[in-house]
């Protein structure tokens, strides 16, 4: 019994040792609570949380080849916890795994164009989306198995390193010890060194308190108490209330929720405070209360200014067409549209005259008013915002900016059905490129192919066919100029070529992103339901863009990542070969730009660009000119909407126009009688 005893007594003594040891941690509550915070850092920044999703048939959609599209979780919904995801910059970004029927598919990290041609389970995570194949090559909507998507979220590095960092120093500066001890109560009991003796302490506190004091702590509780309440309900109403909570009383309850909040936190301080038999004045909580009360009044007052100046801003702009006229202009099929004869009616006053060299058009008064009342909106009016259309003979078709935009089964700017047949007496022009081609933002009569045909058809016999496709790259127009030209039979291809379309097939613009580290729920609501946020997004993706800090797609054009300029290269060689095959003349090659600043990276691109063209022996109508002619001037649709307005497709208009003029093959066209 002796020798079994003495194990026993050492184990006990070991466990007595390490419990005191715990509990003289615990009574160091602010470095322990430190100590968690940095724990918890480290696991959710390094380990992550899983994430996983079953990719729903009825979500997935076709994108192109074997490829097909589905939405995954955004990497931002979990914040502070983000999903790292591919990018053009980092191809190797994302940790995420698909995985069919259990297995996993790959490889991963593969570009869209390469998913898309060769398939076998490839796949590429992209933002809120995953490009992928199946295993065989099969329709992953119809193949009966079942896909789903798993990956890894991580603490926000905006969270991390401060986090990290800071607890860090807490843990290990001098000033450690000193701050615990100035938490502790001025009274010291011997019972404090026992098991429950900080709660023996603080009865003690409140029952040697003053019962006035006890009192004064009760109605702080309850005040914190109904504060709190009064805070979540603000909250409820804020978020729950989207049609109603809009607006100035979208920053007015945001703000009156935050002040209740801090009030509620002063009072359960206090109560706290007075419980340990102390007496402190706790000014701050009021002050940020206050101060939180100002913002938000300051907030609300601002929106009403941006809805007084929208309203302005309103009254003067109207729409180029009445509504009964809007799908005869969004599709430009035919010369009676009643509104394009109102609005090619040059107006004496206030008309817009471009020439570029012998072209001239001159822009309806209209059309000029419009351009400058929709660049002096601050806010975006109702009804500009994307909404799904319905247009009779259209494969889909949308509203944006006010206008319709029209989509056949191949994407282009018409409604469905065959294209005319190639009649001998006419010269045939057909233009192709990107949303700059197809005009987006704009009435598809504004578009530089349709004001490029009522110019050369003042002299000739001639018809423009557009097109342009939303979001096509080289790589596809080239596919889109191979399939056309054939069934067109074209006497003249003309390429519109944009700074962007150096980028792979299936990857838009892009900026490296830098968001401002705020709830993802926040951010929306106050984008959904407010003037003033949009105008504070927008003004925070200038100031980066001017800071040089958001880099985007045109540096790494620049530096030729991913050989961006030798598949630039190949594709407008490729295109001029088949061009010449098919007996059409040399492609004519134009870059346009709707932010011309010479010497800039948008220049530069062009000069890149023209240099590729030149070695692929198109009939180039060089860039330099224009840089120098319109250095430093903006033409684009509004604060929304980049693309170039009616003014820009002018210029570009005059400058092929100029450019074919005096063509011997134009020139048998000429017009009876035209000089």
């Amino acid at each position: 019994m002796v020798e079994s005893s003495a194990p026993t007594g050492l184990a006990a003594r070991r466990m007595r040792v390490v419990l005191a040891n715990a509990y003289s941690l615990f009574r160091r509550c602010p470095s322990f609570v430190v100590l968690l915070i940095v724990a918890g850092t480290l696991y959710f920044g390094c380990a992550g949380v899983q994430v996983t999703k079953v990719l729903v048939p009825a979500d997935i959609r076709s994108f192109s080849g074997f490829a097909y599209v589905a939405p995954v979780p955004r990497g931002d919904e979990l914040y502070p916890l983000v999903l790292r995801s591919d990018s053009l910059q980092d191809t190797a970004a994302s940790k995420a795994s698909l995985r069919e029927d259990g297995v996993k598919l790959g490889p991963r990290h593969t570009i869209t164009s390469e998913t898309a041609n060769t398939g076998n389970g490839a796949y590429f995570h992209l933002e809120d989306t995953i490009i992928f194949s199946t295993s065989d090559n099969s329709d992953p909507r119809t193949n009966g198995r079942t896909y789903t998507f798993h990956a890894r979220a991580y603490l926000s590095p905006v969270w991390f390193w401060p986090l990290l960092t800071g607890g860090i120093l807490l843990l290990g500066g001098a000033w450690v010890v000193p701050w615990v001890r100035a938490w502790r109560p001025a009274m010291r009991l011997d019972a404090m060194t026992s098991p429950g003796g900080r709660l023996r302490y603080i009865i003690h506190c409140w029952r040697a308190s003053d019962p006035a004091i006890r009192g004064r702590a009760r109605t702080a509780l309850i005040r914190a108490s109904v504060q709190s309440a009064a805070a979540a309900a603000l909250a409820f109403v804020a978020i729950e209330l989207p049609e109603i909570v809009r607006g100035p009383l979208f920053w007015l309850t945001l703000g009156g929720a935050m002040m209740v909040a801090l009030l509620a936190a002063r009072n359960l301080t206090s109560s706290g405070v007075l419980l340990l038999g102390r007496d402190r004045h706790l000014g701050a909580f009021q002050n940020a209360a206050l101060a939180a009360a100002a913002i938000s009044i300051s907030l609300a007052g601002f929106e009403l200014y941006l809805g007084y100046e929208e309203g302005l801003a309103r009254k003067g702009l109207t729409s180029a067409n009445p509504p009964g006229d809007e799908v005869c202009a969004a599709t430009h099929l035919g010369k009676n549209c009643p509104a394009e004869s109102r609005n090619l009616k040059n107006r004496a006053e206030g008309a817009l005259p471009i020439r570029t060299g012998r072209a001239e058009i001159v822009l309806p008064g209209s059309i000029a008013a419009t351009i400058r009342e929709r660049r002096e909106l601050i806010t975006m009016p109702a009804g500009w915002e994307t909404e799904r259309a319905s247009v009779p003979g259209a494969t889909w078709a949308y509203r944006w900016q006010g206008v319709i935009h029209i989509f056949d089964r191949h994407k282009y700017r018409r409604l469905n059905g065959p294209f005319p047949a190639k009649n001998p007496e006419v010269f045939r022009i057909m233009v192709t490129g990107d949303s700059i081609t197809y005009g987006a933002g704009l009435e598809a009569t504004w578009s530089y192919p349709a004001q490029l045909e009522r110019l050369l058809q003042k002299e000739y016999n001639v018809e423009v066919i557009n097109l342009g496709r939303n979001g096509d790259q080289s790589a596809d127009i080239l596919q889109s100029i191979e399939k056309m030209t054939p069934l067109l039979k074209p006497d003249l291809i003309v390429y519109g070529v944009c700074l962007n379309d150096f980028l792979p097939s299936g990857i838009g613009q892009y900026t490296y992103s830098y968001s401002v580290p705020l709830p993802q729920w926040l951010k929306t609501a106050a984008l959904e339901r407010t003037r003033l946020a949009h105008l504070m997004d927008d003004s925070y993706k200038a100031l980066l863009l001017a800071l040089h800090v958001r880099r985007d797609f045109f540096d790494d054009i620049l530096s030729n990542f991913g050989d961006y300029q030798s598949r630039f290269d190949a594709d407008v060689a490729r295109m001029n070969k088949f061009a010449l095959a098919q007996g059409v003349r040399p492609i004519v090659g134009i870059v346009l730009d709707q932010f011309p600043t010479y010497g800039g990276r948008g220049h530069r691109i062009a000069a890149v660009a023209d240099e590729s063209m030149r070695k692929a022996q198109f009939d180039l109508i060089p860039a330099e000119d224009y840089y120098r002619s319109y250095d430093g001037r903006r033409f684009f649709v509004s604060r929304w909407e980049g693309h170039p307005d009616e003014e820009a497709h002018a210029i570009f208009a005059t400058r092929i126009a100029d450019h074919l003029y005096g063509r011997s093959d134009l020139e048998r066209h000429r017009k009876k009688g035209s000089n």
